[in-house]
């Protein structure tokens, strides 16, 4: 009954052109029983009776079309009304200081509307006059002015009032995803017709008639109240725009400027003034008049229109007096440009040099205020060898015939900052303060006596880049790798840890103190409480020091081991805390951030001293975000859920012209190269860290980097699509997996002579392969279906050409080998602690593995003890390590067949990828051959006897038509 009273009501009320649905189609409106719009309805007693008696099927159906009416008569009125106001907004002239709110418009990809306004968005940056950088939910997006419209404080306030609202319009991109938004080609909004009389003010009195209308109408009707409304509120924003103060300073300074001109053309010619012809009937030389500046119509950000002059007879002393005020003008000016041409600088020894002596002396007063004389500057520039730089500048500029293009500037100015943001940063309480505070805290730096500083002073200590043992400090400092990262997500959901990230705060500060002596500057400005001229000394390795990584990962390990954590033999960025012999949490650590896992009772006391040392900014227990790897665990199961949907979507689509698109040969344009290395970073990112259906994609497109074309750049493009499509891909860790009794699946796969790019001969004979290590219970064995964990992927390409499928697929099975002989050393090592890395055959040997191929040739070879007659003397030899490690105990071999392999996806292009994601959902892995899977094999290989059949009975046809023709042509002599 809902469904019918809604579908009645919608085709009723709603209108197109003056009729409903139901007349369009019926020719008619159709009559409601009991309602009282109609006269007819009302006179029906009985059908009133009911609809006004409870509990009767006529009251219940007479409710719902009333409800339903009035729900779309709300919502019909609510969609006019927003697409009214929408229509009303139309761009704003500016300014947009840094830091203010705005909306913009994009009609990038649909038709332009009132609907295309998007927001609200904060400007962080100007670039010029023809491009403000706004961010809009932590995405940087290039905007011209006409895009922009302000958002004023009551649509602001209204954000602000939802925190979640105000988290939106944060000015900080999330992390992960590199790259803007460009619309500054987009189409432009479209502005509202605006009445004659608001192009220009009325002068004297602005008030209007009360009793009449510009054009003669009386105030009479609701339309014409409305539209004198709407009149009266397009003169007022006009007379605000006009008499803004961004406009009058705009054309003082114009002004300004033209009257100085003018005077240093009086004071510095010395030629005659040439009389101006003046038209004697009074009329205005358009040629010469001077359009004033009109903000309603004209755009600040452009040159007013000038027309085109009317010729003009040839004049010669007209002509020389026109280049001469020309000449004086451009000599009158003071900027200038350092130029710099890499070609010479390649060619001659002694250009850098002059031209560093050159600048010197054009900044000689600067440098001398910063203490640097001229042989410290040139000293360091000797110091860099810029040779191999300049030569590589100097071709490339020979090549494109372009200019370098610089990169984007990270750091912003404070002077380029609005006082309010500004205030943000040097106020009381500001974030000046707030760093200052901490260095205090953190004992980062000593701060000396004026009278010290002075001394030090005299003493001239050597500048930080002229130190010569700059290079010889320690700067590693080890990170978690991947498969450590898998191993402790694999504990935490077998053990049922309680899953925890937490991040250190002024990580560098809490580092081990610097071993050398270092005297720090004040900033510009001076630090609160210090005196001009008082020096610092380093006694942390601060942002920026050489081995400032290596001091802080020092420090975090002593705290660590303090409370009680040891670190891996395997993986130093891997920590485990034991008690009795028995894992009560595992621990990696990412520079400042740490992820891992404890008992639930202790989940305070494990970072006891190390909480009272470092200052934990943040605490998260069971769902965060690490290394951009959304990470979410199941409290009642375990499981442990790894996404990066986040990643995935801020990735953006790769951009190109339908006319480029065509040119598939053609190599790519520096600035194309440019957006190409984005995108295929951040792809590469993606698929190493979690997306193991790409990792063949991603191979592909790093592969042709050295020479790439509009071919691969579309392959990219399709590549970030399926990315952004797949965002939902998440990989779980199974909390019912035991680890202490799992068995090491090598899944592996490999494709013949499927290199990547296909253009190269000796690229494209050589064969991409890959492989899953994965921890599934020990059922498998016995050709069950149970729960499985991934523990490492890898997708590769062979170093040399394998002559056959044989060898490939031996090849890559070889690889998984390996690998998986590392992930059950550190799998014993974090599940019992005792390991004897001398003896790690034997740590090997105890724990159950099984490899796994979809190969039949290479299945056969390592089951049969038959010597091998290949000539492919590298593949025997390959083969014969194979056929050891198998035969050794607890070694399995299994086959299966390649439509189960998941391991399909990591080498050929178009894999069917159905099996992966029924395994990444269920987590079920089995290594027999499945009923469905058996009947499909079956159908296939009748197909293929078939055609083998119809083939023979073709050709046995030709050979029967053969024969006749050859009779007839015998008969016929």
């Amino acid at each position: 009954m809902a469904t019918a009273a809604v579908t009645q009501a919608k085709n009723s009320d709603s209108r197109r052109g003056g009729f409903s649905p139901a007349q369009w189609v019926l020719g008619r409106q159709t009559r409601l029983p009991a309602t009282l719009c109609d006269d007819d309805e009302v006179g029906r007693l009985g059908a009133q009776a009911l609809a006004a008696t409870p509990g009767t099927k006529m009251f219940r159906k007479t409710q719902l079309r009333m409800a339903a009416r009035e729900a779309f008569a709300q919502a019909s009125n609510s969609d006019a009304l927003r697409r009214a106001e929408l229509r009303k907004i139309r761009p704003s002239r500016g300014p947009f200081p840094i830091g203010s709110y705005v909306f913009y418009f994009d009609a990038a990809e649909k038709e332009p509307g009132p609907n295309c306004w998007r927001g609200i968005a904060r400007v962080v940056g100007r670039e010029g006059s023809r491009t403000i950088w706004v961010s809009h939910r932590g995405i940087l997006i290039a905007v011209s002015p006409e895009h922009l419209s302000r958002a004023y404080d009551p649509e602001v306030e209204s954000w602000m009032a939802v925190n979640q609202e105000l988290e939106l319009v944060d000015t900080v991109p999330v992390a992960g995803g590199t790259g803007f938004i460009d619309l500054r080609k987009a189409p432009l909004p479209e502005l509202p017709d605006l009445p004659e009389g608001d192009l220009q003010l009325p002068q004297g009195d602005d008030r209007e008639d009360p009793e009449q209308l510009p054009d003669g109408r009386e105030r009479g009707s609701g339309s014409s109240r409305s539209l004198m409304a709407r009149e009266e509120s397009e003169r007022d924003a006009s007379r605000a725009r006009k008499s803004s103060e961004f406009f009058v300073s705009q054309e003082k300074r114009r002004k300004k400027k033209r009257e100085e001109r003018k005077a240093e053309l009086a004071a510095g010619s010395d030629m005659n003034p040439i009389d101006t012809p003046v038209d004697p009937g009074g009329g205005v030389d358009l040629d010469l008049e001077e359009e004033e500046f009109g903000p309603e119509l004209h755009d600040y950000h452009q040159a007013a229109p000038r027309r085109q002059l009317t010729p003009v007879v040839e004049d010669p002393a007209a002509e020389a007096a026109e280049r001469e005020a020309k000449w004086l003008k451009v000599s009158s000016s003071a900027d200038y440009a350092e130029t710099f041409s890499a070609s010479l600088a390649a060619e001659s020894d002694d250009y850098v040099t002059n031209k560093a002596a050159e600048h010197y002396e054009r900044h000689e007063f600067a440098y001398q205020t910063l203490g640097i004389d001229r042989s410290d500057f040139l000293f360091g520039v000797r110091r860099n060898v810029f040779s191999d730089k300049y030569e590589a500048l100097a071709a490339q500029g020979q090549a494109s015939g372009e200019a370098v293009k610089k990169k984007a500037r990270k750091e912003i100015k404070l002077a380029e900052l609005g006082q309010e943001t500004q205030r943000l940063f040097t106020a009381p309480g500001g974030s000046d303060e707030r760093e200052w505070g901490a260095w205090k805290s953190k004992e980062a730096c000593e701060v000396l006596s004026l009278r010290e500083s002075q001394r030090i002073r005299q003493e001239k200590p050597d500048l930080g880049f002229k130190d010569k043992s700059l290079g010889y400090y320690r700067r590693d400092a080890p990170t978690a790798s991947a498969v450590a990262e898998s191993v402790c997500l694999a504990v935490c959901a077998s053990f049922k840890f309680t899953l925890l990230a937490k991040d250190i705060k002024n990580a560098y500060f809490s580092g081990k103190n610097v071993g050398r002596e270092i005297y720090l500057d004040q900033p510009r400005g001076g630090l609160p409480g210090l005196e001009k001229g008082q020096l610092l000394r380093a006694k942390k390795a601060i942002y920026g020091f050489a081995e400032a990584a290596r001091l802080f990962w020092l420090a975090l390990k002593e705290h660590l081991e303090s409370d009680g954590w040891q670190e891996s033999k395997l993986e130093p960025a891997l920590f485990y805390l034991r008690k009795a012999n028995r894992l009560l949490g595992i621990l990696i650590t990412h520079v400042d951030d740490l992820e891992g896992g404890v008992v639930p009772n202790l989940l305070d006391s494990a970072f006891q001293r190390s909480a009272l040392a470092l200052e934990f900014a943040t605490n998260h227990v069971h769902e965060f975000i690490f290394r951009g790897r959304e990470v979410k665990q199941h409290p009642g199961s375990g499981h442990v859920d790894v996404t990066m949907k986040n990643y995935a979507l801020s990735m953006k689509p790769v951009r190109m012209d339908s006319i480029r698109r065509k040119q598939l040969m053609s190599e790519l344009e520096p600035e194309e190269k440019e957006r190409f290395q984005s995108h295929a970073g951040e792809l590469g990112w993606l698929a190493r860290q979690l997306h193991c259906d790409l990792a063949y994609e991603n191979g592909v497109i790093q592969r042709c980097k050295a020479d790439v074309c509009v071919a691969d750049m579309l392959k990219l493009k399709q590549y970030i699509g399926q990315a952004r499509r797949g965002a939902d891909f998440r990989m779980r860790f199974w909390g019912d997996v035991d680890l202490h009794e799992a068995v090491i699946v090598h899944l592996a796969d490999s494709g013949h002579a499927n290199g990547t790019p296909d253009h190269k001969e000796e690229m494209k004979y050589k064969s991409v392969g890959g492989y899953f290590i994965m921890a599934a219970n020990p059922q498998i064995l016995d050709g069950a279906e149970v729960r499985a964990n991934i523990l490492a992927f890898h997708s590769s390409q062979t170093k040399r050409v394998c002559r056959s499928t044989l060898a490939a697929e031996a090849s890559h099975l070889a690889e998984s080998v390996e690998a998986g002989d590392w992930i059950i050393v550190l799998l014993e090592e974090a599940l019992t602690g005792e390991v004897d890395l001398r003896g790690w055959p034997a740590v090997i040997e105890k724990r159950k593995r099984v490899y796994v191929t979809d190969a039949k040739s290479v299945y056969d070879y390592l089951q049969r003890d038959a010597t091998s007659t290949s000539s492919d003397k590298r593949m025997a030899i390959e083969g014969a390590l194979l056929r050891e490690t198998v035969r050794k105990d607890n070694a399995f071999t299994r086959w299966i067949d390649g439509q189960q392999n998941i391991a399909n996806v990591l080498t050929k292009a178009n894999a069917e990828k159905d099996t992966l994601r029924t395994f990444l959902r269920t987590g079920l892995l089995s290594l027999t051959q499945t009923e469905a899977n058996q009947k499909l094999k079956e159908k296939k290989q009748l197909e293929r006897q078939s055609r083998r059949r119809a083939k023979h009975e073709n050709q046995q046809g030709k050979e029967a038509a053969s024969k006749e023709r050859r009779a007839k042509a015998a008969a016929e002599v």
